[in-house]
């Protein structure tokens, strides 16, 4: 299976299986990605929690949520970093 395969597939395992963001994150480490990226996390009452989280995670929570003002945009060099990396594991496996 190709790395965007594996993509599809574990995203429709997170939805099927209320997949944990944790666990997908820990995949994309094991494909080679860095978990380097500070999240701020906006928590129920109000304050913020950050953890450290791969770059594809990063941007998946920024469009995925985007009221969370805690957080900077990612830039067009992460952007172009992400694509990178994920071409050299697409055509790796």
């Amino acid at each position: 299976m190709n790395f965007m395969d594996s993509c599809k597939q574990k995203a429709i395992d997170e939805y099927r299986n209320n997949y944990h963001e944790e666990k997908f994150d820990q995949w994309l480490v094991n494909k080679g990605f860095d978990a380097n990226k500070a999240y701020n996390k906006q928590t129920k009452d109000g304050t913020t929690k950050s953890d450290k989280r791969t770059l594809p995670t990063y941007i998946r929570n920024l469009i995925h949520h985007p009221e969370n003002k805690c957080n900077e945009k990612y830039t067009e060099e992460e952007l172009k970093e992400f694509y990178r990396k994920k071409w050299l594991n697409y055509y790796s496996n």
